[in-house]
């Protein structure tokens, strides 16, 4: 009456659990360089000023699409 577990289901199981994983860290990943670029906008903004300096482009602006993190959180609702 106990269910016995079969090996297709451990790997099912083991596929579930890596799969999970992988998706944790791909979104601790995003996560701090959300951060990193919420950082270095902050600092540009501050110490070169909004027309001067180097601009910095973060990986997230996407002219092709006229996508752009950066430019969030340069947003007062960004910051």
């Amino acid at each position: 009456r106990f269910h016995k577990t079969t090996s297709s289901s451990t790997l099912m199981s083991a596929t579930t659990i890596f799969n999970n994983a992988f998706l944790c860290i791909i979104g601790i990943v995003l996560s701090a360089y959300s951060i990193y670029v919420e950082h270095k906008v902050h600092q540009h903004d501050q110490y070169d000023g909004p027309d001067g300096g180097e601009e910095f482009q973060a990986l997230c602006d996407i002219e092709l699409i006229g996508a752009s993190c950066s430019a969030v959180f340069s947003l007062p609702e960004g910051k």
